[in-house]
């Protein structure tokens, strides 16, 4: 009995050394795995973007290579009030590829980009080719999407060479997504041919010009984007081009309401005028597609008024 038992123990020794050292194998790959999976999330593209819409796109190209911080991401902000905090600093000034809007609408962005001179940096205006004068709201623009996919793709792929083709097929995909926006300004479109409409102040002017229509009220507009009230003639043009009945909508920014502005689209309700409401910033709760798709929805029911 003894001998057998003493025969079992050296049958088990064996056994156990070879199970104790395939645990201290498994568990050295086990950290191993975590330490590879701590480097590839320092190893990820940081990416600043004064605007949530610029953000979305970064976004959808960059993937998992890369994380995305948009500094204006509340539709309750106001871009021409916000000021920059110290954190706001900070976060520019890590940041290996900046996204500005340009023109001026965000200066303190352009500003925070030109201090990080390590940084890759996008400023929309060059993508769109600026001119002073034209309308820096971009995002609007019907082919901001297509204009952005190369610059984003280039950009990033300075940062990470390897991941191009990710990049690329991350950029195809996200533009196809769209599709039903531009089927959409498409129909629109050829409904819109020879309408006319008003704004209370010119923050959709690039999607209207797109849709091929044009604000007819723009000395009213424009005092009103300056912070100004407009002239009394332009108010009664307002009034008397509403009262003719040949608008189609008014288009209005409650973002950028004041006494003046609420009193026209007042009268345009009351002169059974529709108004489509158009916000400056991405609301919160939808991405860029439905929020564009939301503002074609309106226009589209205001036409069949």
């Amino acid at each position: 009995m003894q001998k057998k038992n003493r025969r079992l123990r050296w049958v088990l020794i064996p056994v156990i050394a070879v199970i104790i050292l395939l645990g201290l194998i498994f568990q050295r790959a086990w950290q191993n795995e975590k330490a590879n999976q701590g480097l590839e999330a320092t190893k990820k593209i940081n990416i600043v973007t004064s605007l949530a819409v610029y953000g979305e796109m970064a976004k959808a190209v960059v993937g998992n290579r890369g994380q995305v911080e948009s500094i204006l991401t509340k539709a309750s902000i106001d871009p021409h009030e916000y000021e920059p905090s110290v954190e706001t600093a900070k976060q520019y000034a890590k940041a290996q590829l900046i996204i500005s809007n340009g023109a001026g609408y965000d200066a303190w962005s352009t500003k925070f980009a030109k201090a990080n001179q390590k940084a890759q940096k996008i400023n929309v205006n060059q993508v769109v080719g600026y001119q002073a004068g034209d309308n820096e709201h971009f995002w609007y623009q019907p082919m901001i999407a297509k204009q952005m996919k190369q610059p984003l793709v280039d950009k990033l792929s300075s940062i990470d060479p390897a991941s191009k083709s990710y990049f690329e097929a991350n950029a195809k995909k996200y533009m196809a997504t769209l599709r039903p926006l531009e089927n959409k300004r498409n129909k629109l479109s050829v409904q819109l041919k020879g309408k006319k409409i008003m704004v209370t102040e010119p923050v959709y002017d690039n999607a209207l010009t797109g849709l091929g229509v044009k604000n007819i009220n723009q000395n009213f507009s424009r005092a009103i984007e300056a912070g100004n009230d407009p002239i009394p003639t332009d108010v009664l043009a307002w009034n008397d081009t509403l009262k003719q009945g040949e608008v189609a909508f008014v288009v209005n920014n409650p973002q950028a309401e004041n006494t003046v502005t609420k009193r026209a689209v007042r009268m345009a309700r009351q002169d059974k005028v529709p108004v489509v409401e158009v916000t400056e910033t991405k609301p919160d709760d939808k991405n860029y597609l439905q929020w564009q798709l939301e503002i074609l929805d309106q226009i589209e029911e205001a036409l069949k008024s």
